[in-house]
Protein backbone atom coordinates (compact mmCIF):
# COMPACT_ATOMS: atom_id res chain seq x y z
CA UNK A 1 0.00 0.00 0.00
CA UNK A 2 1.91 3.30 -0.90
CA UNK A 3 2.51 5.34 2.39
CA UNK A 4 0.32 8.64 1.64
CA UNK A 5 2.90 10.46 3.92
CA UNK A 6 5.73 10.14 2.14
CA UNK A 7 8.06 13.37 1.87
CA UNK A 8 8.05 14.75 -1.80
CA UNK A 9 11.19 13.97 -3.54
CA UNK A 10 12.76 16.74 -5.36
CA UNK A 11 11.64 15.82 -8.63
CA UNK A 12 8.08 15.68 -7.52
CA UNK A 13 8.78 20.00 -5.81
CA UNK A 14 10.60 20.44 -9.17
CA UNK A 15 7.96 19.26 -11.17
CA UNK A 16 5.01 20.91 -8.82
CA UNK A 17 7.05 24.10 -8.48
CA UNK A 18 7.36 24.04 -12.26
CA UNK A 19 3.18 23.80 -12.57
CA UNK A 20 2.61 26.49 -9.79
CA UNK A 21 4.95 29.25 -11.67
CA UNK A 22 3.22 28.00 -14.98
CA UNK A 23 0.03 28.30 -13.04
CA UNK A 24 0.51 31.43 -12.03
CA UNK A 25 2.02 32.85 -15.30
CA UNK A 26 -1.07 32.03 -16.48
CA UNK A 27 -1.27 28.11 -17.31
CA UNK A 28 -4.18 26.39 -16.12
CA UNK A 29 -4.18 25.10 -12.78
CA UNK A 30 -5.08 21.82 -11.23
CA UNK A 31 -8.65 21.08 -10.73
CA UNK A 32 -10.14 21.28 -7.69
CA UNK A 33 -11.72 18.16 -7.88
CA UNK A 34 -8.96 16.55 -8.60
CA UNK A 35 -6.84 17.72 -5.56
CA UNK A 36 -7.68 14.68 -2.17
CA UNK A 37 -8.10 16.12 1.56
CA UNK A 38 -4.03 15.61 1.65
CA UNK A 39 -3.35 18.44 -0.78
CA UNK A 40 -1.42 15.95 -2.88
CA UNK A 41 -1.75 17.17 -6.86
CA UNK A 42 -1.90 20.68 -4.95
CA UNK A 43 1.56 22.46 -5.69
CA UNK A 44 1.01 24.88 -3.45
CA UNK A 45 0.29 22.56 -0.59
CA UNK A 46 3.29 20.82 -1.46
CA UNK A 47 5.39 24.41 -1.34
CA UNK A 48 4.28 25.30 1.82
CA UNK A 49 4.86 22.50 2.90
CA UNK A 50 8.83 22.67 2.37
CA UNK A 51 11.35 23.87 4.85
CA UNK A 52 12.77 25.77 2.16
CA UNK A 53 12.17 28.99 1.06
CA UNK A 54 10.43 29.15 -2.76
CA UNK A 55 8.96 31.87 -4.78
CA UNK A 56 8.20 32.41 -8.71
CA UNK A 57 8.14 34.40 -11.29
CA UNK A 58 6.51 34.89 -14.70
CA UNK A 59 8.74 36.01 -18.00
CA UNK A 60 8.14 39.70 -16.63
CA UNK A 61 9.96 38.88 -13.25
CA UNK A 62 6.23 39.38 -11.73
CA UNK A 63 6.83 37.47 -8.30
CA UNK A 64 3.46 34.73 -8.78
CA UNK A 65 3.79 32.57 -5.82
CA UNK A 66 5.65 32.67 -2.21
CA UNK A 67 5.85 29.93 0.35
CA UNK A 68 5.60 30.42 3.75
CA UNK A 69 9.57 29.98 4.57
CA UNK A 70 9.95 32.71 1.73
CA UNK A 71 7.61 35.46 3.01
CA UNK A 72 9.73 36.41 5.92
CA UNK A 73 13.06 36.64 3.92
CA UNK A 74 11.59 38.48 0.69
CA UNK A 75 9.50 41.05 3.37
CA UNK A 76 13.04 41.28 5.23
CA UNK A 77 15.37 42.04 2.15
CA UNK A 78 12.35 44.39 0.61
CA UNK A 79 12.80 46.49 3.97
CA UNK A 80 16.14 46.56 3.49
CA UNK A 81 16.21 47.65 0.41
CA UNK A 82 14.52 51.11 1.12
CA UNK A 83 16.53 53.99 1.56
CA UNK A 84 15.48 57.72 -0.27
CA UNK A 85 15.82 56.78 -3.97
CA UNK A 86 13.66 53.39 -3.63
CA UNK A 87 10.73 54.81 -1.09
CA UNK A 88 8.03 52.28 0.56
CA UNK A 89 5.29 52.32 -2.02
CA UNK A 90 3.17 49.06 -1.69
CA UNK A 91 2.01 47.63 1.94
CA UNK A 92 2.40 44.34 2.34
CA UNK A 93 4.50 41.57 0.76
CA UNK A 94 5.76 40.95 -2.37
CA UNK A 95 3.38 38.81 -4.32
CA UNK A 96 2.32 40.31 -7.26
CA UNK A 97 4.86 42.66 -7.46
CA UNK A 98 7.86 43.09 -9.60
CA UNK A 99 10.78 41.49 -8.08
CA UNK A 100 13.62 44.12 -9.17
CA UNK A 101 11.01 46.94 -7.90
CA UNK A 102 10.23 45.11 -4.68
CA UNK A 103 13.79 44.57 -3.89
CA UNK A 104 15.87 46.89 -5.95
CA UNK A 105 19.16 45.64 -3.63
CA UNK A 106 18.93 42.76 -5.53
CA UNK A 107 19.49 44.33 -8.86
CA UNK A 108 22.77 44.06 -10.83
CA UNK A 109 23.94 41.68 -8.13
CA UNK A 110 25.10 37.78 -8.66
CA UNK A 111 20.82 37.20 -8.38
CA UNK A 112 20.12 39.77 -10.87
CA UNK A 113 22.74 37.85 -13.51
CA UNK A 114 21.82 34.01 -12.54
CA UNK A 115 17.93 34.63 -12.69
CA UNK A 116 18.25 36.00 -16.17
CA UNK A 117 20.86 33.25 -17.58
CA UNK A 118 18.41 31.28 -16.37
CA UNK A 119 15.28 32.21 -18.13
CA UNK A 120 17.43 33.17 -21.07
CA UNK A 121 19.51 29.95 -21.56
CA UNK A 122 16.42 27.73 -20.32
CA UNK A 123 19.17 25.91 -17.93
CA UNK A 124 18.80 25.08 -14.36
CA UNK A 125 21.40 27.54 -12.32
CA UNK A 126 22.88 26.79 -8.86
CA UNK A 127 25.05 29.11 -6.94
CA UNK A 128 25.54 30.83 -3.06
CA UNK A 129 25.83 34.32 -2.82
CA UNK A 130 25.51 37.05 -0.46
CA UNK A 131 22.90 39.52 -0.08
CA UNK A 132 24.71 42.25 1.67
CA UNK A 133 21.46 44.47 3.13
CA UNK A 134 20.81 41.28 5.25
CA UNK A 135 23.94 40.22 5.87
CA UNK A 136 23.18 36.71 4.91
CA UNK A 137 24.46 33.83 2.62
CA UNK A 138 21.96 31.97 0.58
CA UNK A 139 21.86 28.53 -1.44
CA UNK A 140 20.21 29.26 -4.45
CA UNK A 141 18.55 27.24 -7.17
CA UNK A 142 16.59 28.42 -10.50
CA UNK A 143 14.31 26.05 -12.79
CA UNK A 144 13.54 27.98 -15.30
CA UNK A 145 10.44 27.45 -17.57
CA UNK A 146 9.26 29.29 -20.91
CA UNK A 147 6.82 30.77 -18.47
CA UNK A 148 8.89 32.14 -15.75
CA UNK A 149 11.51 30.82 -13.04
CA UNK A 150 11.15 29.20 -10.21
CA UNK A 151 13.68 29.27 -6.93
CA UNK A 152 14.59 27.69 -4.05
CA UNK A 153 16.75 28.94 -1.61
CA UNK A 154 18.46 28.33 1.59
CA UNK A 155 20.25 29.98 4.52
CA UNK A 156 23.86 29.08 4.87
CA UNK A 157 25.56 32.11 6.61
CA UNK A 158 26.13 29.87 9.91
CA UNK A 159 28.18 27.88 7.54
CA UNK A 160 29.75 30.13 4.93
CA UNK A 161 30.93 31.64 8.89
CA UNK A 162 32.05 28.08 9.74
CA UNK A 163 33.96 28.09 6.32
CA UNK A 164 35.73 31.39 7.24
CA UNK A 165 36.67 30.86 10.19
CA UNK A 166 38.63 27.44 9.55
CA UNK A 167 39.69 29.37 6.81
CA UNK A 168 41.17 32.22 8.73
CA UNK A 169 42.68 29.17 11.04
CA UNK A 170 44.54 27.45 8.33
CA UNK A 171 46.37 30.90 7.25
CA UNK A 172 46.87 31.16 10.75
CA UNK A 173 48.77 27.67 11.06
CA UNK A 174 50.27 28.58 7.41
CA UNK A 175 51.80 31.50 9.06
CA UNK A 176 52.97 30.12 11.69
CA UNK A 177 54.75 27.29 9.95
CA UNK A 178 56.33 29.52 8.03
CA UNK A 179 57.46 31.75 10.94
CA UNK A 180 58.95 28.45 12.57
CA UNK A 181 60.61 27.78 9.16
CA UNK A 182 62.06 31.64 9.89
CA UNK A 183 62.90 30.61 13.28
CA UNK A 184 64.83 27.33 12.75
CA UNK A 185 66.95 29.24 9.73
CA UNK A 186 67.63 32.04 12.71
CA UNK A 187 68.63 29.93 15.48
CA UNK A 188 71.00 28.06 12.88
CA UNK A 189 72.41 30.91 11.73
CA UNK A 190 72.14 34.10 13.47
CA UNK A 191 72.89 32.28 16.78
CA UNK A 192 75.40 30.17 16.07
CA UNK A 193 77.64 33.04 14.63
CA UNK A 194 77.65 34.79 18.77
CA UNK A 195 77.95 31.05 20.15
CA UNK A 196 80.95 30.57 18.09
CA UNK A 197 82.60 34.11 19.09
CA UNK A 198 81.54 32.74 22.82
CA UNK A 199 83.64 29.87 22.50
CA UNK A 200 86.16 31.26 20.62
CA UNK A 201 87.05 33.51 23.09
CA UNK A 202 86.30 31.23 26.78
CA UNK A 203 88.66 29.36 25.65
CA UNK A 204 91.56 32.30 25.27
CA UNK A 205 90.72 33.65 28.56
CA UNK A 206 90.94 30.20 29.64
CA UNK A 207 94.65 30.33 28.52
CA UNK A 208 95.41 33.61 29.30
CA UNK A 209 93.16 34.95 31.73
CA UNK A 210 93.19 38.47 29.88
CA UNK A 211 90.14 40.51 30.88
CA UNK A 212 89.54 41.53 27.51
CA UNK A 213 88.88 38.26 26.50
CA UNK A 214 86.10 38.00 29.12
CA UNK A 215 84.88 40.99 27.87
CA UNK A 216 84.37 39.63 24.68
CA UNK A 217 82.31 36.80 26.00
CA UNK A 218 80.20 38.97 27.63
CA UNK A 219 79.40 41.33 24.30
CA UNK A 220 78.86 37.30 22.78
CA UNK A 221 76.29 37.03 25.27
CA UNK A 222 74.68 40.26 24.95
CA UNK A 223 74.28 39.78 20.93
CA UNK A 224 72.50 36.32 21.98
CA UNK A 225 70.16 37.59 24.74
CA UNK A 226 69.06 40.71 22.22
CA UNK A 227 68.66 37.99 19.15
CA UNK A 228 66.28 35.51 21.61
CA UNK A 229 64.74 38.95 23.22
CA UNK A 230 63.32 39.70 19.23
CA UNK A 231 62.64 36.21 18.53
CA UNK A 232 60.48 36.10 21.12
CA UNK A 233 58.51 39.75 20.58
CA UNK A 234 58.54 38.90 16.56
CA UNK A 235 56.94 35.27 17.66
CA UNK A 236 54.19 37.39 19.64
CA UNK A 237 54.00 39.66 16.67
CA UNK A 238 52.62 37.91 14.38
CA UNK A 239 49.63 36.42 16.32
CA UNK A 240 46.80 37.58 15.21
CA UNK A 241 44.79 40.78 16.99
CA UNK A 242 41.58 39.40 18.17
CA UNK A 243 40.82 42.13 21.41
CA UNK A 244 41.08 45.74 20.48
CA UNK A 245 40.81 49.12 21.98
CA UNK A 246 40.49 53.01 21.40
CA UNK A 247 43.88 54.06 21.67
CA UNK A 248 45.07 57.57 21.14
CA UNK A 249 48.48 57.46 19.07
CA UNK A 250 49.88 60.81 20.39
CA UNK A 251 49.80 58.90 23.86
CA UNK A 252 51.52 55.66 22.85
CA UNK A 253 54.13 57.38 20.27
CA UNK A 254 55.28 59.64 23.85
CA UNK A 255 55.19 56.77 25.95
CA UNK A 256 57.25 54.91 23.41
CA UNK A 257 59.77 57.37 22.84
CA UNK A 258 60.16 57.35 26.99
CA UNK A 259 61.36 53.97 27.24
CA UNK A 260 63.81 54.21 24.17
CA UNK A 261 67.41 55.48 23.72
CA UNK A 262 67.01 58.19 21.82
CA UNK A 263 70.30 60.49 22.97
CA UNK A 264 69.79 63.69 21.39
CA UNK A 265 67.36 63.05 19.05
CA UNK A 266 63.86 64.87 19.35
CA UNK A 267 60.38 63.78 18.63
CA UNK A 268 57.37 65.74 17.28
CA UNK A 269 53.17 64.65 17.43
CA UNK A 270 51.89 66.01 14.99
CA UNK A 271 48.27 63.75 15.17
CA UNK A 272 45.42 63.65 17.88
CA UNK A 273 43.88 60.69 16.39
CA UNK A 274 42.34 57.51 17.78
CA UNK A 275 42.63 54.10 16.42
CA UNK A 276 41.22 50.57 17.18
CA UNK A 277 44.71 49.05 18.29
CA UNK A 278 46.10 46.61 20.54
CA UNK A 279 47.88 48.82 22.67
CA UNK A 280 50.79 47.06 23.65
CA UNK A 281 51.72 45.92 20.43
CA UNK A 282 51.36 49.56 18.68
CA UNK A 283 53.52 50.66 21.39
CA UNK A 284 56.38 47.91 20.37
CA UNK A 285 55.57 49.19 16.56
CA UNK A 286 56.97 52.70 17.47
CA UNK A 287 59.96 51.87 19.86
CA UNK A 288 61.23 49.64 17.05
CA UNK A 289 60.88 52.42 14.46
CA UNK A 290 62.26 55.03 16.78
CA UNK A 291 64.96 52.12 17.75
CA UNK A 292 65.34 52.47 13.95
CA UNK A 293 65.82 56.26 13.18
CA UNK A 294 68.50 56.74 15.56
CA UNK A 295 70.38 53.71 14.55
CA UNK A 296 70.92 54.88 11.35
CA UNK A 297 69.95 58.47 11.01
CA UNK A 298 72.41 58.84 14.25
CA UNK A 299 71.92 60.14 17.87
CA UNK A 300 70.62 63.98 17.01
CA UNK A 301 67.59 62.33 14.15
CA UNK A 302 64.40 64.56 14.09
CA UNK A 303 61.01 61.99 14.06
CA UNK A 304 57.91 62.94 13.43
CA UNK A 305 54.76 60.98 14.18
CA UNK A 306 51.69 62.65 11.94
CA UNK A 307 47.89 61.92 11.19
CA UNK A 308 47.22 60.19 7.12
CA UNK A 309 43.73 60.43 5.39
CA UNK A 310 44.06 56.48 5.78
CA UNK A 311 45.74 55.57 9.28
CA UNK A 312 49.44 57.18 10.24
CA UNK A 313 52.63 57.65 9.66
CA UNK A 314 56.69 57.90 11.20
CA UNK A 315 59.11 60.08 8.94
CA UNK A 316 62.34 61.21 9.86
CA UNK A 317 65.09 63.48 8.59
CA UNK A 318 67.35 60.81 7.93
CA UNK A 319 69.11 59.22 4.96
CA UNK A 320 65.85 57.87 4.01
CA UNK A 321 65.77 54.26 2.73
CA UNK A 322 67.20 53.28 -1.43
CA UNK A 323 64.32 52.78 -3.66
CA UNK A 324 65.60 49.35 -4.45
CA UNK A 325 65.36 47.94 -0.53
CA UNK A 326 62.22 49.45 0.27
CA UNK A 327 60.94 46.19 -0.04
CA UNK A 328 63.61 44.29 1.61
CA UNK A 329 64.02 46.31 4.69
CA UNK A 330 60.76 44.48 6.27
CA UNK A 331 62.53 40.55 5.92
CA UNK A 332 63.88 39.23 8.98
CA UNK A 333 67.78 39.36 9.62
CA UNK A 334 67.87 42.05 7.03
CA UNK A 335 69.73 45.29 8.84
CA UNK A 336 72.47 47.31 7.23
CA UNK A 337 73.48 48.62 10.82
CA UNK A 338 76.58 47.04 11.97
CA UNK A 339 74.91 45.55 15.79
CA UNK A 340 71.39 45.51 14.39
CA UNK A 341 69.24 42.23 14.37
CA UNK A 342 67.62 42.47 11.36
CA UNK A 343 64.58 41.98 13.26
CA UNK A 344 63.20 45.51 14.45
CA UNK A 345 61.30 46.47 11.11
CA UNK A 346 60.05 43.00 10.78
CA UNK A 347 58.12 42.67 13.95
CA UNK A 348 56.69 46.67 12.99
CA UNK A 349 55.56 44.38 9.67
CA UNK A 350 54.08 41.44 11.60
CA UNK A 351 52.26 43.75 13.62
CA UNK A 352 50.91 45.84 11.35
CA UNK A 353 49.57 42.55 9.34
CA UNK A 354 48.13 41.16 12.87
CA UNK A 355 46.34 44.35 12.93
CA UNK A 356 44.85 44.30 9.45
CA UNK A 357 47.05 47.25 8.13
CA UNK A 358 49.55 48.03 5.40
CA UNK A 359 52.66 49.23 6.24
CA UNK A 360 55.29 50.61 3.17
CA UNK A 361 57.98 52.61 3.62
CA UNK A 362 58.81 55.27 1.51
CA UNK A 363 60.99 58.80 1.02
CA UNK A 364 60.08 61.62 2.68
CA UNK A 365 60.11 65.35 1.49
CA UNK A 366 62.88 65.93 3.48
CA UNK A 367 64.60 62.92 2.00
CA UNK A 368 64.56 61.15 5.45
CA UNK A 369 62.09 57.42 5.46
CA UNK A 370 58.67 57.90 6.19
CA UNK A 371 56.82 54.27 7.42
CA UNK A 372 53.34 54.87 6.35
CA UNK A 373 50.24 52.72 7.98
CA UNK A 374 47.15 52.39 6.07
CA UNK A 375 44.04 50.32 6.11
CA UNK A 376 43.65 51.56 9.87
CA UNK A 377 40.41 51.48 11.94
CA UNK A 378 39.43 54.58 13.39
CA UNK A 379 36.36 54.56 15.70
CA UNK A 380 33.43 55.83 14.24
CA UNK A 381 33.06 59.23 16.82
CA UNK A 382 36.95 60.59 17.91
CA UNK A 383 35.76 63.42 18.97
CA UNK A 384 35.45 62.11 22.76
CA UNK A 385 38.96 60.30 22.48
CA UNK A 386 38.00 57.73 24.86
CA UNK A 387 41.13 55.70 24.28
CA UNK A 388 43.18 58.78 26.68
CA UNK A 389 41.11 57.37 29.34
CA UNK A 390 42.93 54.94 29.98
CA UNK A 391 46.26 55.91 29.04
CA UNK A 392 48.67 57.06 32.13
CA UNK A 393 49.52 60.67 32.09
CA UNK A 394 52.95 62.11 30.37
CA UNK A 395 55.09 64.43 30.77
Amino acid sequence: MPNSNREPAEGDVAADSQCASESAGGGESTPVADRDETGRGDPAVVLDRMTDAFFAVDDEWTVTYVNEAAEPILAAAAEASLDESHPATEPGGIEDRNLWEAIPAAVDTQFDEEYRTALERQEVRAFEAEFEPLDTWFEVRAYPSETGVSIYFRDVTERHQREMALRRANERLERQNEQLEEFAGIVSHDLRNPLNVLDGWLDHAERTGNSESFQKCRDAVDRMTELIDDLLTLARAGRVVDDTHQVAVDRVAREAWADVDTAEADLTVETETTVEADRSRLCEVFENLFRNAVEHAGSDVSVTVTETEAGFAVVDDGPGVPQEECEVVFEAGYSTADNGTGFGLNIVSQIADAHGWDVSVSESEGDGACFEFEAVTRPADETALPGRDDSPALE
